[in-house]
């Protein structure tokens, strides 16, 4: 509206429409009656304020070198559609904000209602919403450093330094994709394979952590024996395998030797969450 572009009726309408949504979205009773089940009430700004923090959080656990490999895919290969495109990349840092706004308000919702926004599937989608700030960020901070570029030369304060940049990429193409190939690896091997069954309980062997476990374990079931009272205080855990954390054991039958791998994973959990 200050500066009078045409659009300014559109954004109007969709603000408009944003702000009863929320309203809506806030005053609607099922919240309170969420709220009194999970926990105390909060209210929607001190929501926010921990949704931003949470955010922080989940980005650092989510930025790890597959994204970085992807990302070093990515960027190259746009590099002459963005400078041969007409769009201007105007106002970056606004445009990171947005997207950043984007992301963490989807934690909002299962925040302020205490529907538990850390399970599974409330993740997946916030995974998709982070997927789209750092990728679409990045390529937005890239058509703006495109731009700064080509003013340079276009004032002649750096004539040479968008070729060069340009050159810069061609040369050492293959070395780009050997570090794709590295943190793509790398990744793999840190998230992937050595969480898998086999490999994980040998490293638990190997480095002791199984023989802890099952140590303190035996100390708790003996605690609790001979401990006579329905309410106990079992002492912390130091470590735990990964097989044994909450998301990791599949589902299984009842029959057969896996129901005991169940029955001793479920004494865990239920003394780990009391």
């Amino acid at each position: 509206f200050v500066l009078r572009q045409r659009h300014r009726w559109h954004s109007l309408a969709a603000l408009a429409g944003f702000a009863v949504s929320l309203v809506i979205s806030v005053t609607a009773p099922g919240n309170a009656v969420r709220q009194g089940l999970n926990g105390d009430p909060m209210n929607p700004l001190e929501a926010v304020v921990v949704s931003v923090l949470e955010s922080f959080d989940w980005a650092g656990e989510w930025m790890g070198p597959q994204l970085w490999a992807m990302l070093l895919l990515i960027l190259p290969a746009l590099w002459k559609p963005l400078r041969d495109s007409r769009f201007h990349f105007r106002r970056p840092f606004w445009v990171l904000i947005a997207l950043y706004g984007l992301y963490s308000a989807t934690i909002v919702p299962g925040i302020y209602t205490h529907a538990g926004y850390d399970t599974q599937r409330y993740l997946n989608a916030l995974y998709l919403y982070f997927l789209i700030f750092i990728i679409g960020g990045s390529i937005y901070l890239e058509g703006a450093l495109i731009r700064w570029l080509e003013r340079r030369a276009a004032e002649g304060g750096a004539a040479n330094l968008l070729a060069a940049a340009e050159g810069l990429g061609r040369r050492y193409c293959a070395l780009v994709l050997a570090a794709c190939i590295a943190l793509t690896a790398l990744g793999g091997f840190a998230f992937t394979m050595m969480n898998t069954s086999s490999l994980s309980a040998a490293k638990s062997l190997l480095t002791g952590e199984a023989a802890r476990f099952l140590e303190e374990m035996e100390e708790r079931q003996e605690y609790i024996r001979v401990t006579d009272s329905d309410e106990v205080d079992v002492p912390v855990l130091s470590g735990q395998p990964y097989v044994f954390k909450y998301d990791r054991l599949p589902l299984q039958g009842i029959y057969g030797t896996v129901r005991y791998m169940k029955m001793y994973f479920e004494l865990f959990y239920n003394a780990q969450n009391p």
